[in-house]
């Protein structure tokens, strides 16, 4: 798991990191509760010199 979550750790020092936010409890499917108690984790990495584009999704489920 530690090498995973380095793995992870350095994705999100490739570029510009953007962090999203979770939509609102209205937007929220009948199941949405199933994904933690602060929901879904969600970046963007943006990486300009190598012309890539990451998104990483995490639940603290």
């Amino acid at each position: 798991m530690q090498r995973r979550l380095q793995d992870v750790c350095a994705l999100l020092r490739t570029g510009v990191l953007y962090e999203l936010r979770n939509p609102g409890a209205d937007q929220e499917h009948e199941y949405g509760f199933v994904t933690g108690s602060l929901g879904f984790h969600e970046f963007l990495v943006i990486d300009r010199s190598a012309h890539r584009t990451r998104i990483i999704v995490a639940s603290d489920d």
